[in-house]
């Protein structure tokens, strides 16, 4: 019941050189509609050869740009939340991929870099470029993920721009999605809280019409992640999708009796018989 689906971080530099690993990122199924896909880098010329290779052979349904990444590795290559620090530049890259997709183009941006808070700013300029929705993460790039989230600036920025805005950080409930909205946000974006829950979405929708929402039980939580799984090694093969599935398992235990136990037999799963197995001993 998600509205709509976003990719994997995609390097536009990646692409534009036909990186073969960047391109399996890039792999989407039927029921992932409205598809955008998300890239980051910090050159105007890379964001534009990746925009063409993107309006030409994969058809998105919309752009997004990551302005908001606070990952060392990201930030120190001038991309992600560091192009918060440079209007200008982080302007020619809308203005790149504006040019280059006939599709809506978005940005992923955060309060400010470091611990400046720019973002109404920022957004207006972004939004003189031409972008068409700006989502940002309630936190400057120096808090991470540490609560608590900066509510204050994303009402900042819904009365500085006239484009929608989509609030980001710490949404868990129907109460958390209503004090965005009353900040002036026209939707939500859930990440984290998704990990291991993704029945947050049937959650909240049936939450927001008055719907009783019957929380699943273990086998029916155990019944999604194995199938979770299984698509992540039909995409990634067995060993690379069990290796990052190994945190995808922890999350779905949180919560259930004996977990610590489970989490650690999870640690060491290298095979989809293993998941099995260890899911066969949790219920």
């Amino acid at each position: 019941h998600a509205s709509y689906t976003v990719s994997e971080m995609i390097s536009a530099k990646a692409l534009s050189m036909g990186d073969k690993k960047t391109k399996s990122l890039l792999k989407k199924r039927s029921v992932e509609k409205p598809f955008g896909i998300q890239l980051f880098g910090h050159s105007p010329d890379d964001f534009k050869s990746a925009s063409e290779i993107l309006e030409n052979d994969y058809s998105p349904d919309f752009v997004d740009i990551n302005m908001g990444c606070p990952a060392p590795k990201i930030i120190g290559s001038g991309a992600g939340c560091a192009l918060m620090d440079d209007a200008v530049l982080a302007t020619k890259i809308v203005e790149a991929v504006k040019k280059s997709v006939s599709v809506p183009v978005t940005a992923k941006i955060r309060c400010g870099f470091k611990d400046k808070k720019n973002a109404p700013e920022f957004a207006r300029a972004l939004e003189q470029s031409g972008i068409d929705a700006v989502t940002i993460h309630a936190r400057t790039s120096n808090m991470k993920y540490k609560p608590p989230i900066d509510l204050s600036t994303i009402e900042k920025l819904c009365n500085s721009v006239s484009v929608p805005v989509i609030g980001n950080g710490d949404i868990y409930t129907l109460e958390d999605i209503k004090i965005m909205n009353n900040l002036g946000c026209s939707g939500v974006m859930i990440g984290r809280a998704a990990l291991g829950n993704p029945f947050i979405f049937l959650e909240l929708f049936s939450n927001r019409r008055g719907i009783p929402f019957n929380a699943p039980a273990s086998k029916e939580k155990f019944d999604v992640l194995l199938k979770q799984v299984k698509r992540a090694i039909e995409d990634k093969g067995e060993r690379n999708a069990l290796n990052q599935s190994r945190k995808h398992v922890c999350w779905y235990l949180k919560g259930m009796r004996g977990a610590s136990r489970l989490r650690n037999d999870a640690s060491r799963i290298s095979s989809y018989i293993e998941l099995k197995d260890l899911i066969r001993n949790a219920l």
